[in-house]
């Protein structure tokens, strides 16, 4: 939960450690996301032979370890081990010619082996990443009146799946995702 509480409470140094299956070719990885001092978010990442859910082997813990201790001078946590599972469907667009991506997300499922909360059939998670956030979707999405909001499907996921504080992204919460059962 230290996780969870970090990102909520919006801490400059705060780390996510996750594995990340590809369905469609691009492997198994161990991504560890920092975040820094002044916003700055950079991802580490190892290929990953475990078994999602599983407890981690050595080789990823001595990553997880060495990375927070080398990058953010952190002392890792102990145990560092598997609280939850997000599932979903994502397609991304990119835009060639100006550096920008879309992501979109479908069919979420947060899982944490006792209960599980999915997300409703007729939304879509949309991600829009560019370097100073003026891509064309960006500015398509302004004139739609969608407005961004920043959130997080582990931080949506913990709070679904243990009734924890969700103060900023009460709204989200209850508009995206169906009660857990």
């Amino acid at each position: 939960m230290l996780t969870y509480h970090h990102h909520r409470q919006d801490r400059r140094r705060r780390f996510k450690l996750r594995t990340r299956t590809y369905l469609d070719g691009g492997g198994q990885w161990l991504e560890l996301k920092l975040s820094g001092a002044r916003g700055s978010t950079d991802k580490h990442r190892i290929p990953y032979d475990g078994a999602p859910g599983q407890p981690l082997t050595e080789e990823a813990l001595d990553f997880a370890r060495d990375t927070l201790l080398r990058e953010l001078h952190l002392v890792a946590p102990e145990p560092l081990q598997p609280v939850l599972a997000t599932d979903y469907r994502r397609v991304t667009l990119i835009d060639q010619a100006g550096g920008a991506r879309l992501t979109c997300d479908t069919g979420l499922v947060c899982r944490d082996g006792h209960r599980r909360a999915p997300a409703r059939g007729d939304m879509v998670l949309l991600e829009s990443k560019s370097a100073d956030g003026r891509a064309l979707a960006d500015k398509v999405l302004r004139g739609l009146g969608v407005r961004p909001v920043s959130v997080s499907k582990y931080c949506l996921a913990v709070a679904a799946l243990r009734a924890q504080p969700a103060n900023r992204w009460h709204p989200i919460l209850h508009r995206y995702l169906l009660p857990a059962a």
